[in-house]
């Protein structure tokens, strides 16, 4: 588990992708990537995603803005 979220809940908000996992998963099959996004090709469909919900900016995850 990761003790540094243990300790301060904000970072799983705040830092979810550094400081703020909960949680690590091995899977077990090797086509668990299919329909995930990767690398450049995310901010684009946030992007989309936002302006589709109303949303003006990521206000949660530090770091991770769009």
């Amino acid at each position: 588990s990761n003790e540094l979220a243990w300790a301060d809940a904000s970072l799983i908000n705040q830092h979810p992708y550094t400081k703020g996992w909960v949680v690590r998963l091995q899977p077990d099959r090797d086509d668990w990537r299919e329909g995930l996004l990767e690398g450049v090709d995310a901010p684009a469909v946030y992007r989309e995603n936002f302006g589709r919900w109303g949303v003006a900016e990521c206000v949660h995850c530090l770091g991770a803005e769009v």
